[in-house]
């Protein structure tokens, strides 16, 4: 018998959510009697970072002898197979779904990168490097998009503690896009419903590299992030805006080489535009 059936708290939602929601739900549980014991409260992280009922919240449901709702599970983790919509697409492999602790981000990256998620830490630190290094240079981007833009940026990135991350360190994109591609010399997709974007290195060009690596992920809903594999010579996003503002003449060339490709981008969707449109929601 699987362990999560044991426990009646869980009898509404078996069979309606994946196997990784039970599990963290399960170990939450688990929580509870060091918790009371302690006198101590659980934090919340499990709630505000993945959209689960955290220990306390489990705790007033147990406490009224109830079962968790199904609506108390984030929409995200009632698809059994964790794999979003709109990236079911026979050029998109789900390579990875990544621990959903606010390192998701961090660790998607690292996963592309070629490193165990785990050295989602690492990717944090490269980043606060390439910030530090070449602050000047950053501020004059990210500073013009709002005051002290980065500053807050920096901060988003700035998590060292080995534990679950609070929503104001969750990575935030598109920008930080911009800082990877430049930091690791690769180029970065973000596919999502929100919009879809490709970021090159802003201050090298595709010649300072003999091979390009590409490093792919979704954003899912719950702000979710998971690293996927594209498949060949598929259509790219365009690039992202900054990346066009900002770049020197040699990075210019990333988006001769991959035109075609971009170019065919830009036909999907302006055919998905016009068959679709309900996905478009406000246009700025």
């Amino acid at each position: 018998m699987d362990s999560h059936e044991a426990i009646e708290l869980f009898d509404n939602i078996h069979g309606k959510v994946s196997h990784k929601a039970l599990d963290l739900l399960e170990n939450e549980w688990w929580k509870l009697s060091a918790i009371r014991k302690q006198n101590a409260s659980c934090g919340c992280q499990l709630f505000t970072s993945c959209g689960l009922s955290c220990a306390c919240r489990l705790a007033k449901v147990e406490a009224t002898g109830g079962r968790i709702p199904l609506d108390a599970v984030d929409v995200f983790w009632r698809k059994l197979d964790l794999k979003p919509s709109f990236v079911e697409n026979e050029n998109v492999d789900v390579d990875k779904d990544v621990m959903p602790d606010g390192n998701c981000g961090f660790r998607s990256i690292a996963v592309g990168l070629g490193f165990d998620e785990n050295k989602w830490l690492f990717i944090r630190q490269q980043l606060l490097q390439e910030m530090d290094g070449q602050e000047e240079w950053w501020r004059s981007v990210f500073d013009r998009i709002s005051f002290q833009e980065y500053d807050k940026l920096r901060h988003t990135i700035d998590w060292q503690k080995v534990k679950a991350a609070p929503i104001s360190h969750w990575m935030s994109m598109p920008y930080i896009g911009l800082i990877i591609a430049q930091r690791f010399g690769v180029i970065v997709q973000l596919l999502s419903i929100a919009g879809s974007q490709t970021f090159f290195p802003l201050w090298f060009g595709p010649n300072v590299h003999d091979c390009h690596q590409i490093v792919s992920f979704v954003h899912a809903k719950n702000a979710h992030f998971i690293h996927v594999k594209l498949d060949g010579d598929c259509p790219m996003p365009i690039p992202n805006a900054l990346c066009i503002l900002h770049r020197n003449d040699a990075a210019a060339e990333w988006e001769n080489i991959y035109k075609d490709r971009i170019e065919w981008f830009k036909k999907i969707m302006t055919t998905v535009a016009h068959t679709v449109p309900q996905y478009v929601t406000n246009v700025g």
